[in-house]
């Protein structure tokens, strides 16, 4: 058993329960309610939050990962106002998005590792909120050399502070550039989840990367496209959890409760899930009892493989 942080002040890693390994509470553009405040409205934002996240808690969800860094907009204030008002727990994120902002692209690897550890080991911007988990991520530019400080950089945080490493990785084979510049980082793959890796049915693909000791993040249910439905991503799960590699999966959206990149939180882009927390819950699920997954390799991805992440935590 371990001590995880959470928004809502630290707990034991046996409370998580089940567990969503990648959503964002609230998302907003960094800048714009501290110029613009009439562009974001706090409380409805705090209120959208809560009412989701309860609506989870009430369909069996005890944590969420919160994959909301800084430069995404993550406000301890907001995250403080939330955690007062759901019974989940709400892990925060430190570490960087794939859009590396100006402020960081002429810093090294160990400038911004150092304010990342910062944020597990003394708090978040002065408040009483200390991160859980570091985001990496590389994007549609593929991994640039700003990407890759920022991967080295996280790697390095992680080392240091012992708390786990989640990534973002679009397109999906990203993740393989990912692992390099982990392991090249000297990294222990078992720390790591390599996210939105689920974008993918190639279970060989998949294979190998669990193979090398990585989570892998199917972790985009509700985010659908003609290339790759919903139950394109459910059968991939079953087949993984039919070929034993449950332990070695985690669930999730990728949804954010509140979010200012669209037209606002009741208008998100229209291939993401619009807040629900609840659809692995009450769709996903069935399907993939219905595929023969078991109820054990269930509460495996959901429950225990998370609690096994975050009970990793020294420094190494």
């Amino acid at each position: 058993m371990a001590i995880v942080n959470t928004a809502g002040g630290p707990v034991e890693s046996a409370a998580l329960g089940r567990t969503l390994m990648h959503e964002h509470v609230a998302v907003r553009t960094p800048g714009i309610r501290e110029n613009w405040p009439e562009l974001w409205d706090q409380q409805h934002a705090i209120d959208s939050c809560v009412e989701r996240l309860n609506a989870a808690a009430a369909g069996g969800i005890g944590t969420i990962v919160d994959a909301t860094p800084a430069d995404m907009g993550r406000d301890p204030a907001l995250l403080a106002a939330v955690a007062a008002r759901t019974s989940v727990h709400i892990i925060v994120s430190s570490g960087i998005y794939w859009e590396v902002p100006r402020f960081w692209r002429l810093r090294t690897p160990d400038e911004l590792a150092r304010a990342f550890v910062h944020d597990v080991t003394a708090g978040i911007g002065g408040s009483a909120i200390h991160a859980g988990v570091l985001k990496a991520a590389t994007g549609p530019d593929g991994v640039t050399t700003a990407n890759e400080v920022c991967l080295r950089a996280v790697a390095r945080a992680q080392r240091a502070s012992g708390v786990p490493i989640i990534t973002h990785a679009t397109p999906y084979q990203q993740a393989l550039e990912q692992a390099r510049i982990f392991e090249d980082e000297g990294v222990d793959p078992t720390r790591v989840m390599l996210g939105h890796v689920g974008d993918t049915t190639d279970t060989d693909f998949l294979g190998a990367l669990i193979a090398r000791g990585y989570m892998l993040g199917m972790d985009r249910f509700g985010m659908h496209s003609e290339l790759l439905t919903l139950d394109d991503r459910i059968a991939t799960v079953a087949r993984l959890c039919a070929a034993g590699h449950a332990r070695s999966l985690m669930l999730s959206h990728d949804t954010a409760s509140s979010q200012d990149w669209f037209a606002g939180p009741e208008a998100p882009h229209p291939n993401m899930p619009n807040g629900d927390l609840n659809l692995i819950t009450d769709h996903v699920l069935p399907a993939l009892r219905a595929q023969g997954v078991t109820e054990p390799q269930i509460e495996t991805m959901l429950v225990e493989n998370p609690r096994r992440l975050f009970e990793r935590q020294s420094a190494y």
